[in-house]
C-alpha cells in the first residue's frame, strides 16, 4: 500500500480545499495544483518525483474520503481527452457546518 503523505501535507491540502475553494468548484487538479503553487522555492528542492506523485494521488484519495463524509459532492464530470475525466466538487452545507465547528 502507498505510504501517505507527511501529516503537516494533508493539513495543507485540506486547508486549500476549504479556504480556497470555498465558494467556488474544484477537481483534484486543481488542488494539488494550488498546493503546488503555494510552495516556497526551499520546499520545492527538497521534494521528490515519488513525493510528487503521492500528493496527487493523495488529493483524489481525500476528496474521496470528505465525498463519503458528505463534506463535498460532485456536481459535474467533464469528459477529457485519453479517456480521463475530471471530477469537479463543490463544498456542501455540512462540510461550511463542520469547518465552521472546528475552526471555533
Amino acid at each position: 500500500m502507498e505510504r501517505k503523505p507527511r501529516p503537516e501535507v494533508i493539513r495543507k491540502l485540506k486547508n486549500i480545499i476549504f479556504t480556497t475553494f470555498a465558494d467556488d468548484s474544484f477537481s483534484a487538479h486543481k488542488v494539488t495544483k494550488k498546493y503546488f503553487d503555494t510552495m516556497v522555492v526551499g520546499e520545492w528542492n527538497e521534494i521528490t518525483r515519488r513525493e510528487f506523485n503521492r500528493i496527487a494521488v493523495y488529493t483524489s484519495q481525500l476528496l474521496k474520503e470528505l465525498r463519503k463524509a458528505k463534506e463535498i459532492k460532485k456536481v459535474e464530470i467533464i469528459k477529457k481527452d485519453k479517456g480521463i475525466d475530471e471530477k469537479i466538487y463543490k463544498i456542501t452545507k455540512l462540510g461550511r457546518e463542520k469547518l465552521k465547528l472546528k475552526s471555533v
